[in-house]
């Protein structure tokens, strides 16, 4: 039996009672993935939406500069500073 002969024999057949309510269950289910891919977009967005409101507002706020006359910069060791090592003392 050839393709052409199965095909045809498919063709002539009648279709199994259990389809028939098959295609109303698939196209709910397709219609209910679309209704979540929505709830999901707008979450994406709402959550992106308010990361950059935040920070934009963390940028917009002034941070005090501390003043160069008091800095100080406190080092305990510099027994392991990379130029120590590399030069192989």
């Amino acid at each position: 039996m050839t393709i052409d002969d199965r095909l045809r024999a498919l063709a002539e057949s009648t279709v199994h009672p259990g389809l028939e309510c098959i295609e109303s269950g698939v196209f709910a289910r397709i219609d209910a993935d679309t209704h979540t891919g929505r709830q999901a977009r707008l979450g994406l967005v709402t959550i992106i939406g308010s990361a950059t409101l935040a920070g934009v507002a963390s940028a917009a706020v002034p941070v005090p500069v501390p003043d160069r006359e008091h800095a100080t910069v406190e080092m305990v060791s510099t027994r392991l500073a990379p130029s120590t090592l590399l030069g192989g003392r």
